[in-house]
């Protein structure tokens, strides 16, 4: 490694030996200015770190944890550069894309966060063409954690971090993106969207693997009732009108509004046997009484 200071930290969250076998069959190029943190969880004991990983440029923090949002917020706490990049363990990176993230974050000097694009050919995700900033997001754009970059110095100030109660092993399965992203718009961050694939993830997400199951349903409640505390209970009407619509519509295999109202985090980390797999459509009450579950626990049990 040229010995270069560290401007970026690649945040990587795994779990168990399974999680770190995988790292090591994807590609985390060392880089110069570049270092990955490995935020390791073991509840069910120690664990040796594979061989390929034994680098430099690569910190392990090994914990007995449980839960993504956790592990992530360990990983956040860990970090020490100016820039920031969540990960998973089962991405595929290239210097030039690592490069580019580095560069955007020096050209939008006013950005205190940047989410990029990732490739993938089994389960292509579409992206605008132009940059936007998220407070003006176009319709039907959705955030998956793989792209978001960060500004460490500001979310220091801001104290924003990851809500444990969404995503794997939390009370909620998935939506930690969506309340992250609504917490840095109320702390007032600049998040910006920019149309730069910075790396490659095989595999569908976790929104699209359980689109109709309960559990992501139930997970669509509370991420309403965090974004919109006020018109939730009208927002729900509307989905459940679409949903109805869905239900009826010929050949119809897709909810048309499922990448508006929960997040979509890749495969992976705490991912793999998350739930069954997802169950037929929901009927018109099913759907509305996941939802209001969700809304109800979310409120239920509030944020620690």
């Amino acid at each position: 490694m040229i010995n270069e200071p560290v401007k970026l930290q690649v945040l990587v969250s795994t779990f168990g030996t399974e999680g770190a076998t995988r790292m090591a069959k994807h590609n985390f190029p060392p880089v110069a200015g570049v270092e990955y943190i490995v935020a390791w969880q073991l509840p069910d004991g120690d664990a040796e770190i594979p061989t390929s990983l034994k680098r430099s440029d690569i910190r392990f923090v090994k914990t007995s944890t449980r839960g993504l949002s956790v592990n992530r917020n360990i990983a956040l706490s860990a970090a020490t550069a100016p820039f920031l990049l969540i990960a998973d363990d089962d991405i595929d990176y290239t210097e030039q894309g690592l490069r580019n993230v580095i560069e955007a974050f020096e050209t939008n000097p006013d950005a205190d966060i940047l989410t990029f694009r990732y490739a993938s050919e089994e389960a292509p995700k579409p992206y605008p063409a132009h940059t936007f900033e998220w407070k003006q997001a176009p319709c039907n754009c959705y955030i998956s954690s793989i792209e978001i970059g960060m500004r460490r110095e500001s979310i220091l100030q801001s104290g924003i971090r990851f809500d444990e109660r969404f995503g794997i092993g939390g009370r909620f399965i998935a939506g930690e993106e969506d309340v992250l992203m609504t917490d840095a718009h109320r702390a007032h961050l600049t998040a910006r969207y920019l149309p730069i694939t910075i790396c490659t993830h095989a595999g569908a997400t976790t929104t699209e693997r359980h689109r109709h199951d309960p559990s992501l349903i139930r997970t669509k409640g509370a991420v309403m009732a965090h974004i919109h505390p006020l018109t939730w209970p009208l927002r729900l009407l509307t989905h459940l009108r679409r949903h109805t619509h869905d239900n009826h519509a010929p050949n119809s295999t897709s909810d048309s509004n499922h990448s508006q109202t929960t997040a979509s985090a890749p495969s992976g980390p705490n991912h793999a046997s998350s739930a069954p797999s997802a169950p037929n459509r929901l009927s018109g009450p099913q759907y509305a009484l996941a939802w209001l579950r969700g809304a109800h626990e979310y409120y239920r049990h509030p944020r620690q």
